[in-house]
């Protein structure tokens, strides 16, 4: 009823240029008050013929399918028994166990305990497949 009596308006459009401007203002306003991140050098330790690396490496203790130990240290050697095996170790390397998939559990363990009862730190590693064969 009233609807007859008033003006009907236009639709107006937008300026795309208006727009394209008000978006280009927005951005130039977030690049600016952006903290940017600072750039810094890292510090990157390259391996190496370091004596002090090969110092630090672990020695490798073998145990075969048939419970023989062995010892990878410089070299691979024999060792006589599972309780003599601390002594046998150098005191200020860390010592890694690692087994034959094919060994069982209880010949495994003498060992573990025998480094126990000398207090010697040690970590189990991964189990192999290969043969070792005395050198």
């Amino acid at each position: 009823m009233h609807a007859g009596l008033l003006p009907q308006r236009r639709s107006r459009r937008i300026s795309l240029t208006a727009l394209i401007d008000v978006v280009f203002i927005l951005l130039m306003f977030f690049m600016l008050t952006t903290g940017f991140s600072q750039w810094q050098a890292l510090n990157i330790t390259v391996a190496g013929a370091d004596t002090q690396s090969r110092a630090d490496a672990p020695v490798l203790v073998l145990i075969r399918d048939d419970g023989s130990l062995f010892l990878l240290d410089e070299q691979l050697r024999p060792l006589r028994a599972a309780d003599a095996l601390a002594s046998e170790l150098p005191a200020d390397r860390p010592v890694v166990i690692s087994a034959h998939k094919e060994t069982p559990v209880s010949l495994i363990v003498p060992v573990l305990k025998s480094l126990n009862r000398e207090h010697t730190a040690f970590t189990l590693g991964q189990t192999f497949d290969t043969e070792i064969h005395e050198p």
